[in-house]
């Protein structure tokens, strides 16, 4: 599998031209890093409880996600059972590792993977639908 999931722009293409679409992945449960719990639903709005501006900071302080698709999937975790997830947001800060961090969302997609390869096709289909760059 490649390390990256699309190409190397950065912003949506879409009507939105402001809108990030971070795809993210999370537990059974929606459980994630430190205890937090993701959403499962679309359609629901989520919030860092610790958000930092911090551009240079690379951890914490933020949601993470890659954004468009773009990054490593290292930051994934693609087990069966988890959820692949899209999450719309304004507030991004510029990628740093082959991750951002941001503010707040609304996931627009939502998937339990049963296969990794399908739970991926998807996940591009989706963004590639949303307006976002292609590789």
């Amino acid at each position: 599998m490649s390390n990256q999931i699309l190409g190397s722009e950065g912003r949506s293409q879409s009507s939105e031209p402001h809108a990030v679409y971070m795809l993210r992945t999370c537990g059974p449960n929606g459980e994630a890093y430190g205890d937090f719990r993701w959403p499962l639903q679309v359609g629901s709005y989520i919030e860092c409880p610790d958000w930092d501006d911090n551009p240079n900071r690379e951890c914490g302080g933020g949601l993470h996600g890659l954004p468009n698709g773009i990054g490593s999937t290292d930051y994934l975790s693609l087990s069966i059972g988890n959820h692949i997830q899209v999450v719309k947001t304004k507030d991004s800060l510029p990628p740093i590792c082959n991750k951002s961090r941001f503010r707040s969302g609304t996931v627009v997609f939502s998937e339990q993977i049963k296969d990794e390869k399908s739970a991926i096709e998807n996940a591009i289909k989706f963004l590639v639908d949303v307006g976002c760059p292609r590789v």
